[in-house]
């Protein structure tokens, strides 16, 4: 017989006695040491109660702890089983904050179970800082980026929003200080008609701040920029003194308007814009004077060609 075939024997032979031996003497170790007392510390569930709906708490509690427990070892094992919790009742919870001690009175152990509760390793306190939850709706305050295409302007100034007000809920000390709230920027880059998007809310960064909405609807609409050119004769504002003359004494006015006005654009006169110059009491020579215009609100952008006039003396014999 082989070495190999030796050895197998050897190491089936009573196989079953083997095994009920090793089982036996498992279970007597088991129920040895159900009997000793042992001290263990264990990780427990903390919860925090007393805390009433209208207030909240601005630091995060802990979870767990860690308590030590004495006890025998069958009663430790179901008490790891079981799930023992540390439990802490704020009986008078005030805006601020609340230094609690935790004490083995804390634990409460399940029912039917022989253990001692030894000590709360940690926390041995626990910092609850809580404040007054409010509510209070502000505006949404939206921003265009980027620039519409070339020759389209903005038909209003006012971004439209949907909705216009959000409501805000979070701690008193955050949510007294908001009067409004801005998104995301509306992106118009390029735009050539009406732009609208969802953009989301930008909350500052606070403890337990959320808003009715996640993000809110923004429209704005742009349209082709319309132009024209008149010429205009500035009208001073006292007469020009003898033997002095202004050069030019006519000037371009270039006029951009939105293409929905291309009619009262064009029905414009020199008249309507104010084009006017100041004359100095004590003229010098060759002074130069800016030309002033006052076109209506809807017109855009105005230029003057050239933006200044000179007030100087009349050539002999003109």
């Amino acid at each position: 017989m082989s070495r190999s075939a030796r050895l197998r024997g050897l190491l089936f032979h009573n196989l079953t006695l083997k095994i009920s031996s090793l089982a036996l003497a498992t279970l007597l170790w088991l129920h040895a040491s159900t009997l000793h007392t042992y001290e263990d510390v264990l990780s427990v569930r903390l919860t925090v109660s007393g805390i009433p709906d209208s207030m909240v708490t601005l630091t995060p509690v802990p979870e767990r702890a860690r308590v030590a427990f004495r006890g025998k070892g069958d009663q430790l094992w179901w008490l790891s089983l079981r799930q023992p919790q540390v439990v802490v009742s704020l009986d008078e919870p005030r805006q601020g904050v609340t230094m609690v001690p935790l004490y083995p009175a804390n634990v409460r152990v399940p029912g039917g179970l022989d253990v001692q509760v030894t000590d709360v390793v940690s926390p041995r306190s626990l910092r609850v800082e809580l404040d007054v939850l409010t509510r209070k709706t502000v505006p949404v305050v939206v921003e265009t980026a980027g620039l519409p295409a070339a020759g389209y302007v903005r038909v209003s100034d006012e971004i439209e929003v949907e909705p216009p007000h959000v409501t805000l809920e979070g701690p008193s000390s955050v949510i007294d200080d908001l009067d409004r709230v801005r998104s995301e920027p509306l992106d118009v880059a390029n735009a050539k008609g009406l732009v609208a998007r969802k953009v989301r809310l930008l909350l500052p960064p606070a403890p337990l701040l959320s808003a009715s909405v996640e993000a809110v609807t923004a429209r704005v609409q742009f349209e082709r920029l319309a132009r024209h050119t008149l010429v205009a004769q500035p009208e001073a504002n006292r007469e020009v003194p003898e033997g002095w003359v202004l050069q030019p004494a006519e000037v371009r006015l270039h006029l951009w308007a939105p293409g929905s006005l291309e009619d009262s654009l064009h029905s414009l006169t020199p008249e309507q814009l104010g084009v006017s110059v100041t004359i100095p009491r004590t003229p010098r020579d060759s002074t130069v004077l800016d030309i002033a215009v006052q076109p209506p609100g809807w017109i855009r952008q105005c230029t003057v060609d050239p933006p200044r006039v000179v007030l100087q003396r009349s050539p002999p014999g003109s």
